[in-house]
């Protein structure tokens, strides 16, 4: 038998071990790269998500007209839903009313909501913890603050400050 050419059973299993020594490390890194990866692409999603939202909210909310009267918090409060109408302008751009838009959190749903008079509350951005309107009379201001939430329960805050140029209480 000293001719023949092979492995035996005991260096098969040691070549297996060696194997398995090397390979749990490169597959530890693998698994946390892709946890990573996974976190940053959610992260994106309710950032994005997000900021989506509120650019269109501050874009309405500076449009809104003194006449008919916003419908916001008392100062010094905050609320979950909005109220305010802006401007309606035809094809030909000449000024042909105002249009209500409304704004709620859905808390059963975790998702914020847009109604433009006289349809329903349609989705604008899921993902989302809570929302808070707060009017300062003093200053003209309107603080927004929406809470996104990651499925792993991190939160992301965001908020902008609007001036309500047209609104005076």
């Amino acid at each position: 038998m000293k001719n023949d050419q092979g492995l035996t059973l005991i260096e098969i299993v040691i070549s297996m071990v060696l194997f398995g020594i090397l390979l749990t490390p490169a597959f530890a890194l693998f698994s946390s790269g892709l946890k990573s990866w996974t976190h940053g692409t959610e992260q994106i999603d309710v950032v994005q998500n997000m900021r989506f939202t509120m650019d269109c909210m501050t874009s309405e909310i500076r449009q809104t007209v003194k006449d008919p009267a916003p419908v916001l918090p008392a100062t010094g409060t905050t609320a979950s839903t909005i109220s305010f109408y802006i401007p309606k302008i035809d094809a030909a751009g000449k000024f042909i009313g105002t249009a209500k838009i409304s704004y709620q959190y859905d808390t059963g749903d975790k998702e914020l909501e847009r109604k433009e008079e006289p349809g329903s509350y349609q989705p604008v951005a899921n993902k989302i913890k809570s929302v808070t309107f707060e009017y300062n009379e003093l200053m003209s201001t309107l603080e927004i603050t929406l809470v996104g939430m990651r499925q792993d329960g991190h939160e992301i805050i965001m908020t902008s400050s609007i001036v309500l140029r047209a609104v005076s209480r």
